[in-house]
């Protein structure tokens, strides 16, 4: 398998999900600039996937307190508490996230992004588009790098996830205002769904 026209043909349909959704932003390239990959690349980058797949823990190393203050602790209750607070997750393994430079960004844990990571300028969305592609692959690949990793707990934290998202989601409303809270209804009733506090 050419994962490369793989990774191409899979964003141009992301892109196209993105687009009809009213995403702002100009037609480009589906591979968002990223230099193209060496055969010895292709391959390491394959036998990186099979052994995601097979990993207990997938693409993550261990779970670890990332404090406001910028220090990484072990996950004792309240580590976080003299550093201004925190979130706790997983640490991705540094040979996993040095496939980043590459365009493609395992594991990721939405609680340590921002929303211009998201959307991304310096590679005209790529990563927006990038993670429709990664939950599509795990819902419909039996959790593809995340196989064995679903089962990791604390790897991600919906308390700190759900939030983050609201966050990315605003840029990229269509609406004249951009707030999503304004276009979110809960299926089958009349009444709007509530944004976060702290999405905010």
């Amino acid at each position: 398998m050419n994962l490369r026209s793989t990774r191409l043909r899979l964003l141009c349909v992301a892109l196209a999900v993105f687009t009809v959704a009213g995403s702002p932003g100009p037609a480009i390239a589906a591979d968002g600039g990223y230099p193209e990959l060496t055969p010895a690349q292709l391959v390491q980058l394959r036998e990186a996937i099979a052994e995601q797949t097979r990993n207990p823990r997938g693409p993550y190393l261990r779970i670890r307190w990332f404090c406001e203050d910028g220090t990484v602790l072990p996950p004792d209750p309240y580590a976080c508490r003299p550093h201004g607070g925190g979130a706790q997750h997983a640490q991705v393994r540094l040979e996993i996230a040095a496939f980043g430079e590459l365009g493609f960004h395992f594991g990721t844990i939405y609680r340590a992004l921002e929303p211009a990571d998201v959307i991304d300028t310096e590679h005209a969305g790529y990563r927006a588009r990038e993670l429709v592609v990664q939950a599509y692959l795990e819902r419909a690949d039996d959790g593809w790098i995340m196989r064995r990793a679903r089962f990791y707990r604390g790897a991600r934290q919906a308390e700190d996830g759900r939030p983050r998202g609201w966050r990315f989601s605003a840029p990229l409303s269509p609406t004249e205002t951009g707030s999503v809270n304004a276009r979110c209804w809960r299926p089958g009733s009349s009444k709007r769904s509530r944004m976060p506090a702290r999405a905010r």
